[in-house]
């Protein structure tokens, strides 16, 4: 945040005090103040609600100071910032309300965050919903649809038909995130259904003149499967608004009713390759595996790659014509196509397409050889014990991680015995996916070699390995597992420690002492490093070159690590290990498929920024507060990272080598721009 001082005179007491106001809570800082972090930023790194920074902010005569201490609270994320929050929401500046109230909405992902005060708070947001500014009003329907839990239909339910169509947007989001937020509170409990008196107010909406409006509409029917959804989803993938018709394809294929075919087969040849792909999810959902034949030699390989993998299980079409087609396929330029095609053939033809998979084992692409691995699962014999050999034998990191994954089923001593030796390897990919392995093991000796695996990799590059062999542990319920996890309460990685709690929690042991997130943290070794307000970083890639816009105000810690990262040269042929079409491509880790951390986790900075496409954000773990140099850059709109990511950066150019990324390809160099 910046702020410009204006007016005339000026260089008395009353202008220097203010100055020094400024510099204390950072709005100043890095310019003013680069040799140090800016101190609301480290009250929020530190997780401290009580800071004096935050503490003096509550009281400053500045509005920009006062919502900027909003933002921290609403990071930092404890009880203790409930009451402070509360207390802004009475401010008399629109800007500070908003913030106080975004920040009361993020205390909604976890019922710790609040110590029970869910309703209190709902109570507190909801005269805000009917505030004479909009920001305000946006922000209260935001919040309180996080906030509100199973209330929120009612509470929000009269602003559908509200004249602003910023205010009818934002409420149909308020009306999916309440049942994300249970959901994610409770992965185990399917989250209520909308209300039918809700779902009776949305045809109406379904056409209205408002795109966002329309979007929105479906959006909740693409997250949640309800046939009441059906007919606007039909109407809808047809709309003139991309990502309409996009959300209104994913409605179809999680609704799956074959009475949709005519709509999907008409967006089998949409101008947008990212609708198309999910026409081919869709068309196969609903077991029209015919309709694909026309986008075998669709231009856009993420198509392609969609209809392997639809053709693996897809009614409609024989298993002849499907096997041709996969045939087809598997020759095809692109690695991420054939990988889906070989998979496809294992899954759907099984020793019938043994030597399919076997000649993928032949592919110069390791991803490819990795997938023939993984379509072993579906081989019997001979055929799968050749392609285990061949695996065995295989340098690439790749495939002897998909090796440990098949033999993680595999009750043989002799697969036991890979996996065994296989936590010791020198490559940390390995080294994880031999543990992960482990925890599908029943044997004797499991557990303890699950607990030396704990103890091997003690460095703070290796939280993550520490972390899988708490599952390792946590699958034995017995005395001895026991005994092993609450050693591991004292990890020095909180989402260690933490994950061995929940699971002594789980069984019952309520004297387990909980580990507390402060006393484990670690910090960015950039996190003071002075950057412009908005940085461009310069990605060269082996698709193209991807320029990225960062935003200081809104994650400063973020933008400074990445910045120091870029600077360094860290992700100079770093890997995009991981790419969803129609969703992510990931990289930036320090070990080729991903596995490894750094030495430090960041603090999330979440902000107001959405997941738009092209937006750049931080990859974490389990827990809010884990970034560290692994970003992600979405494909498409995604609102349901809203709120639980931290958003640093856009994408400004470079969207076809966003679109052509496979996993495998390379950031050759990244570069200050």
């Amino acid at each position: 945040m910046s702020t410009r001082l204006t007016g005339r005179g000026g260089r008395g007491p009353a202008l220097l005090a203010f100055v020094a106001t400024l510099v204390a809570v950072g709005l100043l800082c890095p310019a003013v103040v680069p040799a140090r972090i800016a101190p609301l930023t480290d009250a929020e790194d530190r997780l401290d609600p009580l800071a004096s920074a935050l503490v003096a902010g509550l009281q400053s005569t500045s509005a920009g100071v006062r919502a900027r201490v909003a933002t921290a609270y609403g990071r930092i994320q404890t009880p203790a910032c409930v009451d402070p929050l509360l207390k802004l929401l009475g401010d008399k500046t629109p800007a500070v309300r908003t913030a106080a109230l975004f920040a009361l909405g993020q205390l909604a992902w976890k019922p710790a965050f609040t110590d029970g005060r869910e309703a209190e708070i709902a109570d507190a947001i909801t005269p805000f919903l009917g505030d004479g500014d909009l920001s305000v009003r946006l922000a209260a329907i935001e919040a309180i649809g996080k906030i509100g839990l199973a209330r929120t239909p009612d509470l929000v339910g009269a602003l559908l038909e509200d004249g602003s169509a910023r205010v009818r947007a934002e409420t149909l989001l308020a009306l999916f995130r309440y049942r994300f937020v249970l959901l994610q509170r409770d992965p185990d409990t399917a989250p209520p259904d909308l209300p039918q008196a809700i779902v009776d107010q949305l045809p109406a909406l379904a056409a209205d003149k408002d795109a966002q409006v329309r979007r929105n509409v479906i959006y909740g029917f693409a997250r949640f499967r309800d046939v009441r959804g059906l007919s606007m989803a039909i109407e809808l993938s047809a709309d003139s608004y991309l990502w309409t018709r996009f959300f209104a394809l994913i409605a179809l294929t999680k609704i799956a009713d074959p009475a949709a075919a005519a709509a999907i087969a008409a967006r089998l040849s949409d101008r947008s390759a990212i609708v198309r792909r999910a026409a081919v999810q869709a068309a196969a959902a609903i077991g029209r595996g015919a309709l694909l034949a026309g986008s075998l030699a669709d231009a856009v390989p993420h198509v392609r790659s969609a209809v392997a993998t639809a053709l693996g299980a897809a009614a409609g079409v024989s298993d002849e014509e499907a096997g041709a087609w996969l045939r087809r396929l598997a020759a095809d330029r692109s690695g991420e196509v054939r990988c889906a095609a070989v998979k496809a053939l294992g899954a759907r033809l099984n020793d019938s397409a043994a030597g399919d998979v076997l000649a993928a084992m032949s592919d110069p692409d390791e991803y490819v050889r990795a997938a023939a691995v993984a379509a072993a699962a579906s081989l019997a014999g001979d055929s799968r014990q050749t392609i285990v050999d061949l695996a065995l034998a295989d340098g690439s990191i790749a495939v002897r991680c998909a090796l440990l994954a098949l033999l993680a089923g595999d009750p043989s001593a002799e697969a036991f015995a890979v996996i065994e030796d296989d936590l010791h390897a020198h490559e940390v990919d390995v080294r994880n996916a031999a543990i992960t392995a482990l925890a599908a093991r029943k044997e004797p000796q499991t557990l303890e070699l699950g607990w030396r695996a704990y103890q091997e990799n003690r460095d703070a590059r290796f939280d993550f390995l520490r972390a899988s062999a708490v599952n390792v542990v946590g699958a034995f319920d017995s005395d001895a597992s026991s005994a092993h996890l609450r050693e591991m309460l004292a990890d020095p990685a909180y989402p260690v420690a933490v994950a061995a709690y929940e699971i002594l929690l789980a069984r019952g042991f309520t004297d387990a002492a909980a580990p507390s997130e402060t006393a484990t943290l670690t910090f960015s070794p950039y996190r003071a490093l002075p950057v412009p307000r908005f940085p461009l970083v310069r990605l060269r890639t082996t698709r193209g070159v991807i320029t990225i816009k960062c935003y200081r105000d809104a994650a400063p810690i973020h933008v400074a690590n990445f910045v120091g990262l870029v600077r360094r040269g860290f992700y100079d042929g770093k890997t995009w290990q991981r790419v969803v079409p129609n969703f992510v491509i990931q990289g930036g880790s320090p070990s080729p498929l991903g596995a490894q951390a750094q030495k430090y986790m960041l603090r999330a900075e979440i902000n107001t920024l959405r997941f738009g496409r092209g937006a750049v954000g931080m990859s974490r773990g389990d827990q809010f507060n884990s970034g560290d140099s692994q970003l992600f850059i979405t494909h498409v709109q995604d609102p349901h990272l809203d709120g639980m990511y931290t958003l640093f950066g856009q994408v400004v150019s470079g969207f076809g080598a966003l679109d052509r990324m496979e996993a495998g390809d390379l950031i050759l160099k990244a570069s200050m721009k």
